[in-house]
Parts: C-alpha cells; structure tokens; sequence
C-alpha cells in the first residue's frame, strides 16, 4: 500500500499541475485531489461508490472517481494512460487538453522532483 500511496501522491501533483497549465487553477485542489483518491478503492478495499458516498468532495471530483466523463476525468485518464506506456491513447488525450506530451512529460519531472520533497 505504501507504494500505491505514493503514486496516488504523484498524480495528485500532476494532476494539480495540469490543473494549472490548462488555466483551472481556481479547481486546483480538485484536481489534487482526484489523483489523491483515485486508488483510495483499492488502498482501503472497498467500493468506490460507497467511499464516496461518505466523503464531502464536489460533484466533479466524484464524477472523475466513478469514471464518468468531464475534464477532471479526462486529465486522470491521460495520467493513468501514461502509467500504462499508452503514448499514443496519452497525445490524443493531452491534445484535447492543449497540452503536448513533451510538456507533460515536463510536468511528471516536476512532480517527481515534488514528491521527493515529501520523503515520498
């Protein structure tokens, strides 16, 4: 669990950065959160609908964790895609976005870089 932890850390952060580069830095902490919970399921081995139901997130936080489709959603694909080597599932993705996988790949450093920070 330690380890999924700190990946579910990372893409909060890139998450969060992302938030910024397409100009939703106001829903910053939305974004960091989606990649916060977005294994929560798995950490705590339960359904993520009925975690959710307990929790005071917005709308499209619990949106983006059900898998439904929104630009919280989106961004988690693209990072989730990204994890899963799907480069070319990632550009389409990131080009909706406005966003190029050299610049993503920009943000994943940073949020690398920002998780050792953390003694993550």
């Amino acid at each position: 669990n330690s380890e999924l932890i700190k990946v579910c850390l990372l893409r909060a952060r890139i998450l969060a950065l992302i938030a910024n580069e397409i100009k939703q830095s106001d829903l910053e902490t939305d974004y960091f959160l989606t990649g916060l919970l977005s294994s929560i399921d798995i950490i705590v081995n339960s359904d993520m609908e009925k975690i959710l139901e307990s929790m005071a997130l917005s709308p499209d936080v619990k949106t983006a964790l059900l898998g439904e489709n929104g630009m919280l959603r989106n961004c988690l694909d693209c990072v989730l895609k990204y994890e899963r080597f799907e480069f070319d599932e990632v550009r389409l993705g990131l080009l909706r976005l406005g966003i190029t996988l050299e610049r993503f790949m920009d943000i994943y450093v940073e949020a690398l870089s920002w998780l050792k920070t953390t003694n993550g």
